[in-house]
């Protein structure tokens, strides 16, 4: 039996990152709207264009790996170019992909415009089955995070594995899952080790509130710990002693914001698997996202030691 510290369970995907500069002449930016303007049948030199691969569960199980743990990735992904890159990617960083699935047609894709310091993604999604197998899998902990549609299944399933085995669950809802509803996936919750959102997704789920309020809200849910990440506002968290704790965000010439996120959540967890306290915990994962953000993709910046 395959026995591992933590096994990541969502989404792979490949990343192309279009870097424009603010003075390309094709593109005006509207300060009042937010909206970025092209000339639709122009030819545009871009400044910088690279391959990266990226989802969730796949940057956190190279994450974790980075801070000396022994991760697998439990996805699904397509039968194509791009999913030769994550399988290579995931063998260079040494995480175990024995549970990847490969499934029929085209691994899903983003394209990634980076722009003054921001982003905006267009992405292909894959309509997956998600029919995991848990078998002869032996785990500390699971992370588990977004998915596409078809989720219901997956979700009960890595519910069952933690019941049945007594491993530790972090938990990390994608969008598709907050727009179904806290319904959808509130029985996960009493079974939730560590408990990771941001602000937005908070609100989503539970209303508008202040960022005590809101972490009392998600943790009388039944989660042991709640942490919510607020961009450049740093991030919050509370426990079972009640006390909630906050962590500054880092000050940081910011190149890409996709991945900080993940680096957060893996910074985190790692801390948390190398036994250290919770303030500790968000100072890590406060690191490793400040680290990400400097670096174009989600991977490139994640630490090796924090």
């Amino acid at each position: 039996m395959d026995s591992f510290d933590l096994v990541a369970v969502g989404s792979a995907t490949v990343d192309l990152f279009l870097k424009i500069d603010p003075e390309n002449p094709h593109f005006k930016f509207n300060e009042e709207t937010n909206e970025l303007l092209m000339r639709l049948g122009d030819k545009i030199v871009l400044d910088n264009a690279d391959f990266h691969t990226g989802g969730s569960a796949n940057n956190v199980s190279v994450g974790v790996k980075r801070l000396g743990f022994k991760t697998a990735l439990i996805a699904e992904i397509g039968n194509d170019e791009f999913s030769e890159k994550i399988i290579s990617n995931l063998k260079k960083e040494g995480v175990d992909s024995t549970f990847v699935k490969r499934g029929e047609g085209d691994s899903s894709f983003s394209i990634i415009l980076n722009f003054r310091n921001d982003r905006t993604i267009f992405t292909k999604k894959q309509e997956r089955e998600h029919d995991f197998s848990f078998k002869d899998l032996s785990t500390k902990w699971i992370y588990l995070t977004s998915l596409g549609e078809k989720w219901e299944t997956a979700y009960q399933k890595v519910f069952d594995f933690v019941k049945e085995n007594a491993a530790n669950l972090a938990f990390n809802p994608g969008p598709t899952q907050i727009d179904k509803g806290l319904g959808s996936f509130s029985y996960i919750l009493p079974k939730v080790d560590i408990l990771i959102l941001n602000k937005e997704e908070s609100e989503s789920l539970v209303g508008k509130m202040e960022i005590k309020e809101l972490l009392f809200e998600l943790r009388n849910l039944g989660a042991k710990t709640v942490v919510i990440t607020d961009g450049e506002n740093g991030s919050y968290a509370v426990s079972d002693t009640r006390d909630v704790l906050s962590q500054k965000a880092l000050e940081v010439s910011v190149v890409s914001k996709t991945g900080a996120g993940d680096a957060y959540s893996t910074g985190f967890l790692g801390a948390i698997m190398h036994g250290k306290e919770l303030q500790e915990a968000m100072l890590w994962g406060t690191k490793n996202a400040a680290s990400v953000l400097s670096k174009i993709g989600a991977q490139t910046g994640l630490l090796t030691s924090i």
